[in-house]
């Protein structure tokens, strides 16, 4: 670099340089952005899809709109579950091969039932199922 007045070369160290650099490159992006809002003002987008159908009957599902063509196969209706505490509670007494491997994973995925009580023998068994089924 030299200096304007007398041509004579100027001493920058490394860190000043890196932070003028750094200083003019911040601002220029905040002048670039200034005048990108100054020219296309606050304009809100909307929404590109329509929205939902949202029933007041809490047992009906929501009605989303149609994104597959009419050569897809239709899915599923959207799931309907009842609140935790609107579901009928069940509890389970002894957990051996039935509770562990068919009814406890078949509660955990009910709409309108729930686990409400674990009985067991077995202290440490029942624990280790409970945590995992809340």
């Amino acid at each position: 670099m030299t200096n304007n007045n007398n041509d004579q070369p100027v001493n920058v160290s490394r860190k000043r340089f890196i932070a003028m650099t750094g200083k003019t490159v911040a601002l220029s992006g905040l002048a670039f952005t200034g005048i990108a809002k100054a020219q296309t003002g606050k304009q809100r987008l909307k929404a590109v899809s329509p929205p939902a159908r949202v029933p007041s009957k809490q047992q009906e599902p929501i009605q989303l709109e149609k994104w597959k063509s009419e050569a897809d196969p239709a899915g599923a209706p959207t799931p309907t579950p009842l609140a935790p505490d609107q579901r009928v509670g069940y509890a389970i007494v002894g957990l051996g091969h039935l509770a562990l491997e068919e009814l406890l994973p078949a509660l955990s995925i009910c709409k309108k039932s729930r686990l409400a009580a674990l009985v067991s023998g077995s202290p440490e068994k029942l624990k280790k199922v409970a945590d995992q089924y809340g």
